[in-house]
């Protein structure tokens, strides 16, 4: 890779994949943001890093995180058609239920990057979490109703022929402050994972083969809706793949756009052992994004084991998220 701050052209290649991108808009603030990204393979495209410091999250947003009861329901609804699918009343997202259990997380020896193994047994407990990321329509109307200020600003690919699609440049306070005001929390990567790959350790969200057409990335056919973000390519409607779905019924878990967890990113963590409930380091550098995007050529990216750490207040075209509900325990 070849980037300094200030430079606008970024060549990056990993693995023999070499993938070039030319931003006019680009600017670095920190050459560190670079070294992350060529050390877990962030090859997604170029990183906006703005120099705004974090704004407060408003009063109106709740600022404990909200528990999903399979129970009750509440704050929730039951999707008459799916037994196991309820409806967030905050924003109309539809979340799928994660039972708790063990799901196999990282790659198995002589696979993946170091930072994903060992492969080793995780249990989780229960929680609910979005099918689909979160759209441009469902965060504009989080900033009208709570006059939140976005870290850096969403709007400019926010536009009404497109409220369906995930919403992206938004850093990870961003991400953060819009799952309070839903009612939950940004998924762990351990959370994200399981709802990815289900308790089998496969590869990809549909299976253990690569399959083009189970998700947006790259090389995708320029579909009608297609957002124009790179070369006449960009982000689809959240849920455009079904056959892409996970075990769970998860959409876009692999593709469309990078999303954000609540993790701390560090390259060694899964060497520490922690095989329940993993919340990841207390503190770090970088926040975990996890599912590759629109803009990644490599399969290999797209797998759901791989990891990556981003500085919190990076933002760009391909970033995004969904959010989590840690059930309540009786």
């Amino acid at each position: 890779m070849i980037a300094t701050a200030n430079r606008r052209v970024i060549v990056i290649s990993v693995f023999g994949f070499h993938h070039s991108r030319i931003k006019e808009d680009m600017l670095f603030r920190r050459s560190a943001v670079i070294a992350m990204v060529i050390f877990t393979l962030a090859a997604c495209g170029c990183i906006r890093d703005g120099s705004i410091s974090p704004r407060p999250v408003p009063e109106s947003i709740p600022s404990e995180t909200g528990q999903a009861s399979a129970a009750t329901g509440e704050p929730f609804s039951r999707n008459s058609q799916l037994s196991k699918e309820f409806i967030n009343n905050r924003d109309g997202a539809r979340m799928v239920y994660i039972p708790e259990g063990e799901f196999l997380m990282g790659s198995p020896d002589g696979e993946g990057r170091d930072d994903n193994r060992p492969q080793h047994k995780v249990y989780l407990d229960a929680y609910h979490i979005y099918q689909c990321e979160v759209t441009s329509g469902q965060f504009e109307h989080f900033v009208e109703e709570t006059g939140y200020q976005p870290q850096v600003g969403f709007r400019r690919y926010a536009v009404p022929e497109r409220e369906g699609h995930p919403v992206v440049e938004v850093t990870w306070n961003d991400a953060e402050a819009y799952c309070r005001w839903a009612g939950g929390r940004l998924p762990t990567e351990a959370e994200w994972e399981k709802a990815a790959r289900g308790t089998d350790g496969r590869r990809y969200p549909w299976g253990d083969i690569w399959d083009k057409s189970k998700c947006n990335w790259y090389k995708s056919p320029r579909f009608a809706g297609m957002a124009d973000m790179c070369e006449g390519r960009g982000t689809l409607p959240s849920g455009t793949f079904p056959e892409g779905a996970s075990l769970y019924g998860c959409m876009d878990m692999a593709g469309n756009v990078w999303e954000w967890c609540l993790d701390w990113y560090d390259a060694d963590y899964y060497r520490a052992g922690i095989t329940q409930n993993p919340a990841g380091p207390s503190s770090g550098e970088f926040r975990v994004v996890r599912g590759g995007s629109w803009f990644d050529d490599n399969s290999f990216i797209l797998c759901c084991y791989v990891r990556v750490g981003i500085q919190p207040e990076a933002w760009d075209d391909n970033y995004g998220f969904r959010v989590c509900f840690p059930c309540n325990k009786k």
